[in-house]
């Protein structure tokens, strides 16, 4: 293709590849007193229409990623606390309180929960999220299975509240 327009076979990659993030009004706080915003996370399925999850993000002064498409990739974890995680981290120009690019991944995350800046999938419960690390799974399942450096897109609807 000549120019910036995308080929058919790059539209198709792009909406079979894609997860839809949207952020709600609804926050929970969690026993060490962090703040969390619940949303949803949907994407197309295997053998579904579409895999809806439930989701936490954490807003008491955390970075966040403004609403757009955003091009992402998956990967696993060289951070020393949490070696070897597989997550889904979306390339964007944002900067944290220090000036440097904020982290903002997509991971499993297990109560009470340690999200920075992070979404986390899974169903909604008493303590917060369950199943997070089975929702994980499934969404790279429905990916086409996990693999280092796989490119997918990542649509983020909503603002943050102010906190």
């Amino acid at each position: 293709m000549s120019g910036n327009r995308q080929s058919y076979f790059d539209v198709l990659d792009a909406t079979a590849y894609a997860i839809h993030y949207s952020r709600g009004q609804r926050t929970w706080t969690n026993r060490r007193g962090q703040k969390y915003l619940r949303g949803i996370l949907i994407m197309r399925g295997i053998n579904v229409e579409y895999i809806v999850y439930d989701t936490v993000e954490r807003m008491d002064g955390t970075p966040w990623l403004r609403p757009g498409l955003y091009k992402a990739a998956m990967e696993e974890s060289v951070d020393e606390r949490n070696p070897g995680r597989r997550q889904i981290r979306p390339s964007h120009t944002q900067r944290n309180s220090e000036g440097r690019i904020c982290n903002f991944l997509i991971h499993a995350s297990s109560p009470p929960h340690f999200l920075t800046g992070c979404i986390a999938p899974g169903y909604e419960s008493a303590e917060g999220l369950a199943q997070s690390s089975e929702a994980l799974e499934t969404i790279f399942l429905s990916l086409g299975g996990f693999e280092p450096g796989k490119q997918v897109h990542l649509n983020i609807s909503g603002s943050m509240p102010a906190n």
